[in-house]
């Protein structure tokens, strides 16, 4: 019973950290892409191209293309000065890789919808207070 415990705990701090590193970075980022999806141009494409991938391929098929597919194309190795590190199968760095852009891209749509859900008349009124538009977001 001990053994099982101590499992479930190992496990709970793996989640957590996956959590705490993914979620928070994925968020701004998050904010970053939705003023690209109410973007035009190139902007906007990339922004949708990018949201339609995540949204598109199931969690566990990102996983697998990006556990694999860094390891066989070679971006794998980091070299700092005389350090190298083997990074791309270390289930510690893609993970919370994998969910942050898959946070990204799901919580994107939300902000941009929410921005996009905005009446005019309300940007009208913070125009005619005379707000920044830091102060109008």
């Amino acid at each position: 019973m001990i053994e099982i415990f101590s499992d479930l705990m190992w496990g709970a701090r793996v989640g957590i950290y996956f959590i705490s590193t993914s979620l928070p970075i994925g968020f701004c980022f998050a904010i970053l892409m939705a003023f690209g999806l109410n973007a035009r141009g190139p902007i906007r494409r990339f922004s949708s191209a990018y949201v339609y991938f995540f949204r598109g391929t199931p969690l566990f098929i990102q996983l697998y293309l990006f556990y694999f597919l860094l390891r066989h194309i070679g971006v794998h190795k980091f070299q700092f000065g005389v350090l190298e590190f083997d990074f791309a199968l270390n289930a510690l760095f893609v993970g919370p890789l994998v969910l942050f852009l898959n946070t990204t891209a799901y919580s994107a749509i939300i902000f941009s919808n929410a921005l996009r859900a905005v009446p005019q008349g309300d940007l009208d009124a913070a125009e005619a207070y005379g707000f920044s538009p830091l102060k109008k977001f």
